[in-house]
């Protein structure tokens, strides 16, 4: 039985990597899936495959998070809909030296990575609270451990993980849970150009950088994007009726710290 069968879930920044995963996996339990993003047009090609899948429908809306403006879209896209949860993805922030930031970068990563992505589920709140809807936001280990050169995305990830813990808190009443699923080094299109780049920058192969990811985990290799999909899956559906408020990691034990 396909436990999100009939259910309707928006998905942001899912024309790529793990936010497609995620309605990949939604399609073969037969959930209806809206996706979001600011490559909208990307997904024409992606639209058919998904119901091949399985999918019970799919609709893409063009939209980007970091500008704050989608309280009109929202409310036409799902007048008459039943929304069943969201999936919070989207992009993070080149990669600098904490030293090297210019204010500038500070305002940018903060509309990518925390005041976007918090705006958004504020205004789409109203049309998720009389079904006991699910959140599930994809963030990072870097909000548990540094990162390479990834610290402005530590900064807003982990203020957006605080944002989404303290509103747990105040709208569980509702019926409503939210979580963080926390991915380690993950085999995406992204993560191959941070791997070329850095490769460049440093002057050697990308077998070489790519090693190095691979290394962090336990497990000697990188995460697929499905391995993701199916942990941030699990948290929309009533299997985990009980979990709220938490951040799940799937790194593959590449994190050092034990909590």
């Amino acid at each position: 039985m396909k436990s999100l069968s009939g259910s309707l879930y928006w998905l942001t920044g899912a024309s790529s990597g793990i936010g497609y995963a995620v309605a990949k996996e939604l399609a073969e339990q037969n959930a209806g899936i809206i996706i979001s993003s600011r490559n909208a047009e990307k997904m024409d090609d992606k639209v058919d495959a998904l119901k091949k899948l399985g999918a019970s429908s799919v609709e893409t809306v063009s939209l980007d998070l970091s500008d704050g403006k989608f309280e009109k879209k929202i409310k036409d896209v799902l007048k008459d809909k039943k929304l069943n949860g969201v999936l919070l993805n989207g992009g993070g922030f080149p990669g600098k030296k904490t030293s090297e930031h210019a204010f500038q970068d500070f305002v940018e990563g903060n509309k990518i990575m925390l005041a976007g992505p918090a705006q958004f589920l504020l205004n789409i709140l109203p049309y998720m609270k009389p079904h006991k809807s699910s959140v599930v936001a994809i963030t990072s280990t870097s909000i548990k451990e540094p990162i390479a050169t990834l610290d402005l995305s530590s900064i807003y990830r982990s203020g957006l993980v605080i944002f989404l813990k303290n509103l747990a808190h105040e709208i569980g009443h509702t019926g409503i849970r939210i979580n963080n699923v926390a991915p380690g080094a993950t085999s995406t299109e992204h993560l191959e150009e941070i791997i070329e780049k850095t490769a460049k920058k440093n002057k050697t192969s990308a077998k070489e950088v790519r090693s190095q990811w691979e290394n962090r985990s336990a497990l000697k290799r990188m995460a697929k994007p499905e391995e993701i999909a199916k942990v941030a899956c699990f948290l929309m559906s009533k299997d985990a009726s009980f979990i709220n408020g938490q951040t799940i990691v799937v790194d593959g034990c590449s994190t050092k710290s034990y909590f």
